[in-house]
């Protein structure tokens, strides 16, 4: 599996976490403008996909690579590496936002560890032949459509 440069950050939050803090702002009658996402600490790409591949139970082959490289191959960020953006030129600081406010004002957050068990959990509820969306194009993603393989790899 392709992996981004495991120091890169990530933010994400549970849509539970985030509708529970806008229900409990609601309750309380507070209002403002807020950044909301998470976790509260730097999470970074190595522990999104090592914590994916050990809550999974997976046994991929991790090939992580560097900017430059994904950057050579023209594969995009977000669009063909789900959660990840290169840090700079005009990503720069999209996953370091700060939520300390969001935070203050009772934003929670549950484990990632939590996440990934419980998302793995709601899509074995889906159909047998429920097709996925798919990250890039099938020639670069799917090793049963073309080669499977990024060039240089």
């Amino acid at each position: 599996m392709l992996c981004p440069p495991g120091e890169d950050a990530t933010q994400i939050i549970d849509v539970r976490d985030l509708a529970e803090w806008n229900i409990r702002m609601v309750e309380a009658g507070r209002v403002g403008v807020f950044n909301a996402t998470g976790p509260e600490y730097r999470l970074t790409m190595r522990e999104v996909v090592g914590t994916s591949r050990s809550v999974s139970g997976s046994d991929a082959a991790l090939t992580c690579v560097s900017k430059e490289f994904l950057k050579d191959q023209e594969i995009r960020g977000w669009m063909e590496l789900p959660c990840w953006l290169p840090e700079e030129g005009d990503e720069a600081g999209f996953n370091s936002i700060d939520s300390s406010r969001a935070i203050a004002a009772g934003l929670t957050f549950r484990p990632f560890a939590e996440i990934v068990r419980d998302t793995l959990a709601w899509a074995q509820t889906r159909p047998a032949d429920y097709v996925l969306r798919r990250f890039g194009t099938a020639e670069r993603t799917d090793p049963r459509q073309g080669s499977g393989q990024v060039a240089g790899l």
